[in-house]
């Protein structure tokens, strides 16, 4: 069977048992292992859940996201509307300092701002956004300004060493790790898109890291 057949199938299974996601409304296409993804949803929530979909297929390369966002237009709340509800919910999430974070809103489009000292912060930031009714994408321009010691290559190594063992036991050596200033460069080669995304995440989770650059590459099939 042609591979980019096989991965188009494959694709469409895993958004047709993805429950947040319609489907239906969902069109895939495969090239050369890089998988497009059209259509329309009613949430950037279930927009993100769709690339997340793909990108757990093995095989695939790469998602090029070009699903569309249409709230339906009989409850599309107002920018303001958007924004309010936006403040509010990062001022009651208990792990965020929502006084540290700033909020702008044009057209459904919401961009946070702001300095935070931890990357899985930045990601909740948003995390708890994209979930707003009327949210079209989010801009996480959030910095990330650690108030700890520096990064050092051993941590960071440790951390996606442990991350890639729970992870169905995958080889770590593959991936090289250079750091400089709290700056991590990840390089190497991985078997799936996953393995990427799980070693950037081990990467982020060590006290210190101020930005990741993932080089890490997809190794070709034989």
């Amino acid at each position: 069977m042609d591979i980019d057949k096989q991965l188009k199938r494959m694709v469409m299974e895993e958004l047709d048992y993805e429950p947040s996601v319609d489907a239906t409304a969902v069109g895939v296409s495969v090239t050369d292992g890089v998988v497009t993804l059209s259509g329309h949803v009613a949430s950037y929530a279930q927009k993100l859940a769709a690339t997340d979909a793909a990108q757990r297929i093995k095989g695939v390369s790469a998602v090029v996201q070009d699903i569309v966002v249409r709230p339906p237009g009989d409850a599309k709340p107002s920018d303001e509307e958007i924004g309010m509800r936006a403040a509010a919910a990062l001022r009651w999430h208990s792990s965020l300092p929502g006084d540290r974070i700033r909020i702008a809103v044009g057209h459904g489009v919401v961009r946070l701002t702001g300095d935070l000292d931890w990357q899985h912060q930045k990601r909740e930031a948003e995390h708890v956004v994209q979930g707003l009714k009327g949210v079209i994408t989010v801009i996480n321009a959030i910095h990330v300004k650690p108030a700890h010691h520096m990064a050092s290559v051993p941590e960071v190594r440790n951390e996606i060493e442990a991350a890639l063992k729970r992870s169905a036991g995958i080889d770590a050596s593959r991936v090289i790790v250079a750091a400089s200033d709290g700056r991590i460069t990840l390089s190497g080669t991985v078997r799936a898109s996953f393995e990427r995304d799980v070693a950037e995440i081990a990467a982020w989770s060590v006290p210190g890291v101020i930005d990741v650059e993932n080089r890490i590459a997809l190794q070709q099939a034989p």
